[in-house]
Formats: C-alpha cells, sequence, structure tokens
C-alpha cells in the first residue's frame, strides 16, 4: 500500500488508515455556493453526501444514489427553510459544545 512505503521511508504519519480511505474514495460531485456555508455534494459507498460546513462544525446527510433520479432537481430544492433548518441546529451545536468546554471537571 502506498501510505506503508511512505511511513517505510520514516516519514511522520499525516493520516490515519480512513482518512487516506475516504480522501482515495470519496469524489467531490459539486460545489453549491451559498453566502455563509461551505456546501460540498460528495459521491461516497452508494450514497450522496451532502456535506454543510459552518465554521467548526458540520452537517452532513446521506441520500443513497437510488433515490435520487435528478441530481440537479435535488440541489434546487434546498431551499430558504432548508437552509434556516440547518442554521438552527449549528447554533445548537455550538451552545452544545461551548457548554461541555465550560462545564467545570468532577
Amino acid at each position: 500500500m502506498i501510505l506503508n512505503k511512505y511511513l517505510k521511508k520514516g516519514r511522520k504519519r499525516v493520516f490515519s488508515d480512513v482518512d487516506l480511505l475516504l480522501i482515495l474514495y470519496m469524489r467531490l460531485i459539486q460545489q453549491i455556493p451559498h453566502a455563509h456555508y461551505l456546501i460540498q455534494l460528495h459521491e461516497y459507498n452508494g450514497k450522496y453526501l451532502l456535506k454543510i460546513t459552518l465554521d467548526n462544525f458540520e452537517q452532513i446527510f446521506k441520500v443513497p444514489i437510488n433515490e435520487v433520479d435528478d441530481l440537479y432537481l435535488f440541489t434546487s430544492q434546498l431551499n430558504d427553510e432548508f437552509w434556516n433548518s440547518c442554521l438552527n441546529r449549528f447554533l445548537t451545536m455550538r451552545e452544545d459544545f461551548n457548554h461541555l468546554l465550560n462545564k467545570p471537571v468532577s
């Protein structure tokens, strides 16, 4: 395997085996422009992965490829209601994470 040859030469390991597999096999299909989010549509393991990133947080929706007849139609259905719902989840994620960081250790 490429990774093993790389490591035998004394180089420091940067990626885990899982990370390397995702890099090799997860294909970026489309990047969808948005004012606030980084939105990417990937294909991996028989599914489309709709990946939405805001700051340090990420939401991923997995949709089997056979459930999407028209990719353009699928992406055009991502409307303001969906994005607002994503924003609310991001805010909740941030609140939960900040609460975790500020929680005293017992």
